[in-house]
C-alpha cells in the first residue's frame, strides 16, 4: 500500500512537470516584438508585431517600427489603429509616436493635439522603450508646431517649460536657432 502512494504521488509530480514546465517556457509575443525593436531590429520587430495580429499595442509597436524606418504614413495608419481599438486617449507611447509622424507630415495642429494628450496623461513622459524619448521630445515639437503655426507666445512657453532660463522673443530668427539647438540637444 505504502508502495501505491509513492507511484500515485510519483505519477501525479511528473504530469504536474509536464504540464508547468512548457508554460514556463512559452515567451510573450509583445515582449519579444519590443525587444528586437529596443535592439534596432526594425525588420525582425516588424514581422513579429505583424504575427501577433489586431491588437493595440501590436499596432503601437508596428507604428513605431515604421517610423524608425521613416514609413511615415503607414505609421499614421498603425497609429490611428491602436487608438481606434483602444478606444482611448490614455495610451501615451500610441499618442507620442503619432505625434512625431503627424510632425513629419507637417500637420502641425495635430502634433500639438497628440503631445497634449501624451502629456495630460503622463506629465514626466518617458517612452516605455527607448528612454531617450522623453516628455522634453514632447515640448519640443509642440514648440516647433507653434512656430511654423507662428503662434510665438505659446511656442516661447514651450521653450521655457524645457530651456531653463529661457527669455521669450519674438525674433524669428533667434527662436529658429533656438529650437534647432535644441534639437540637436534632444536627437
Amino acid at each position: 500500500m505504502q508502495e501505491d502512494k509513492k507511484y500515485t504521488f510519483l505519477i501525479i509530480m511528473i504530469g504536474l512537470i509536464l504540464v508547468v514546465l512548457p508554460a514556463c517556457n512559452e515567451s510573450d509575443p509583445l515582449e519579444e516584438a519590443w525587444a528586437k525593436f529596443e535592439e534596432g531590429d526594425y525588420d525582425g520587430a516588424y514581422t513579429a508585431f505583424s504575427d501577433i495580429g489586431d491588437d493595440p499595442e501590436a499596432y503601437t509597436g508596428l507604428g513605431w517600427t515604421v517610423l524608425k524606418m521613416d514609413s511615415i504614413d503607414p505609421a499614421d495608419r498603425f497609429f490611428q489603429l491602436a487608438e481606434s481599438i483602444s478606444g482611448t486617449d490614455t495610451v501615451a507611447d500610441v499618442y507620442s509616436g503619432w505625434m512625431a509622424a503627424s510632425w513629419v507630415k507637417g500637420q502641425y495642429q495635430k502634433t500639438i493635439e497628440k503631445a497634449d494628450i501624451v502629456l495630460r496623461h503622463d506629465p514626466d513622459y518617458v517612452f516605455s522603450h527607448n528612454d531617450k524619448i522623453t516628455k522634453s521630445d514632447i515640448e519640443l515639437h509642440k514648440a516647433f508646431s507653434y512656430f511654423y503655426l507662428g503662434d510665438y507666445t505659446k511656442c516661447n512657453a514651450a521653450i521655457a517649460s524645457i530651456k531653463t532660463g529661457w527669455v521669450p522673443t519674438n525674433d524669428e530668427n533667434s527662436l529658429l536657432t533656438t529650437l534647432e539647438s535644441l534639437f540637436e540637444e534632444y536627437k
